[in-house]
């Protein structure tokens, strides 16, 4: 019986153990039902304060470790499609990729926040994403095409 009450108090503390993170490591971070990149940034007694990747400081937040999930575990399909795209663009030499892929997490933060501002940031963005282009040349048809994807 005493090794019984062993057994289930070690299975019961180990259920309470959590994750343990540290501040600098590169983590998934759970907004909404997906799956971002982004990094710890310190520590904090109510949680891990952290940062996306390829998002503004503004978007920084504390959260607890049900939301974290270290990055070599990440399952690709779980992921957010703007994670896909900044992954891909991130070990790509491939500037249009990089320019949608900072375009898409612009839309989607302006969408979330639904502010004016961060929407006139999205445009001034895409303008000068836009003049890198020759105009009415493929990529600059492609660029626009597929920032209409994102926004989809």
């Amino acid at each position: 019986m005493k090794k019984l009450l062993f057994v289930l108090t070690f299975i019961i503390s180990s259920w309470t153990i959590a994750q343990t993170y540290s501040a600098n490591q590169s983590v998934l971070i759970s907004w909404k039902g997906e799956w971002y990149p982004g990094k710890i940034i310190e520590l904090k007694d109510e949680g891990y304060l952290i940062t996306y990747d390829n998002f503004e400081s503004s978007w920084n937040e504390v959260v607890g470790t049900d939301r974290l999930k270290p990055i070599e575990n990440a399952d690709k399909s779980t992921l957010s499609k703007e994670t896909t795209i900044t992954t891909t663009s991130s070990t790509s030499t491939n500037t249009m990729e990089a320019k949608v892929s900072e375009m898409c997490a612009c839309q989607k933060a302006a969408k979330v926040s639904g502010s004016a501002a961060d929407r006139a940031k999205c445009m001034d963005l895409r303008d000068a994403h836009l003049s890198t282009f020759e105009k009415d040349g493929e990529d600059y048809y492609t660029y626009k095409r597929l920032i209409f994807e994102c926004q989809q």
